[in-house]
């Protein structure tokens, strides 16, 4: 499988984001090895070094293997080689996502606001924030 199938199938899979964002994510692949997942960050508008991270999926039979940690990390990793001092991530506030919130609370996110009703009637935006430097 190709990068570009790979992470088709990445997004495909994971259902949590729509088929559309692929095309702007592939300069994120790695060539040569099999993709069980991405993480996704693009650059805050008018901002200084402030990067959102859009999108984060691990293929179903890899979760839970640390693979999500793994690709956090290494963007992260990224990120402050090349300056950046701070990245944000938006998920929601319902019990489906409870997961996720664990997930970036337990790598070191906090969270930073909560949009009441943003994504619809009773599914709140949880925004979290990370400083990528000391």
């Amino acid at each position: 499988m190709g990068d570009a199938d790979g992470m088709g199938a990445v997004v495909a899979a994971t259902g949590l984001f729509p088929d559309e964002t692929l095309p702007s994510m592939m300069g994120a692949a790695v060539s040569g090895e099999a993709v069980v997942g991405l993480a996704y960050a693009v650059p805050e508008p008018l901002t200084h070094g402030t990067l959102n991270m859009l999108e984060l999926g691990v293929l179903p039979d890899a979760q839970g293997r640390g693979v999500g940690k793994v690709l956090v990390a290494a963007l992260e990793a990224r990120l402050r080689a090349n300056g950046r001092r701070l990245l944000i991530v938006g998920t929601s506030g319902t019990e489906a996502f409870a997961a996720a919130r664990g997930f970036y609370r337990a790598a070191g996110y906090e969270e930073a606001v909560r949009i009441w009703e943003y994504w619809a009637d009773g599914d709140d935006k949880v925004t979290f924030r990370k400083m990528l430097h000391e």
